[in-house]
């Protein structure tokens, strides 16, 4: 009946400190130095997995999950179809275009880089507003009181070198 043992097998057991995979691990080298994997093996694993708790360095991790509401977000714009929109003004005229987004460092605050003027790129004056200054209704971005000359005195954007 115990034929197919190899005759010697020598393991470290797991310490009291070790983690789920190291104990998946252990498992499953002692039972293939047996010579099969059992069905139960699967559900060990699967068990311990399900009951490890993530860690790194030995401390505890913690993430905050909010629920969102995905029809109302799959329902907004695209970052990469905002980049590259005109923005208007109530007048329906073209007073730039969204050339980027960005986020502060805490990522907290968004920002919209506009391009103002130039033509193929040449003489292109680039300046930030806040993201919450613009606003999305048919399909169109309107930034409300905003024209090509307001939006030229704005200080130059120049991206962070960074």
């Amino acid at each position: 009946m115990w034929d197919h043992l190899p005759r010697r097998v020598s393991f470290s057991p797991p310490t009291a400190f070790c983690t789920a995979l190291e104990l998946i691990s252990f498992a499953f080298a002692f039972e293939l130095a047996v010579g099969y994997l059992s069905d139960n093996f699967l559900h060990f694993a699967l068990g311990l997995l399900s009951r490890a708790h993530a860690k790194a360095q030995g401390v505890p991790q913690t993430v905050e999950i909010t629920k969102v509401d995905v029809q109302k977000v799959a329902a907004g714009y695209r970052a990469s179809k905002v980049i590259g929109s005109s923005v208007l003004n109530e007048a329906n005229e073209t007073i730039g275009k969204i050339d980027d987004l960005l986020v502060t460092r805490d990522g907290k605050e968004p920002y919209a880089v506009l391009s103002i003027g130039g033509f193929l790129g040449m003489g292109t004056h680039m300046v930030v507003v806040r993201y919450d200054s613009l606003k999305f209704a048919d399909n169109k971005i309107v930034l409300p009181g905003g024209t090509k000359d307001g939006l030229k005195m704005l200080p130059t954007f120049q991206y962070s070198k960074e």
